[in-house]
């Protein structure tokens, strides 16, 4: 998973986090990525054929990634921009059914 700290230009604490959680054409587990309370979060999801559920979780230690946590918008089977404002620990997107693609973008900032 590639992931980028947002840095304000002239300051050395990071902002927020980006990341794309998922780029695939198969069904999977997905990965947890650590957030950190982070919020608000934006995700973009792009599906073309495809089933795909965004998940977070608050334990402190990563959940495994077969554990789903909860689900926070149930089955997501469009395209769609998603905002989250709440504070979570980590989240990540399910590849439920994919017989397309589904990428998944992440963005998040510290308030």
């Amino acid at each position: 998973m590639d992931t980028e700290v947002l840095r304000r230009p002239g300051y050395d604490a990071d902002m927020g986090l980006k990341a794309t959680l998922v780029n695939t054409t198969q069904a999977g587990t997905g990965e947890w990525l650590e957030v950190e309370g982070l919020h608000p979060m934006s995700v973009h999801v792009l599906i073309q054929n495809a089933t795909v559920i965004l998940c977070g979780h608050n334990s402190i230690e990563k959940p495994a990634d077969s554990n789903d946590g909860f689900n926070l918008f149930g089955n997501i089977t469009a395209s769609d921009l998603f905002e989250i404002n709440l504070p979570l620990n980590w989240i990540k997107a399910k590849p439920v059914t994919v017989t397309g693609s589904v990428v998944v973008h992440f963005v998040g900032l510290r308030r």
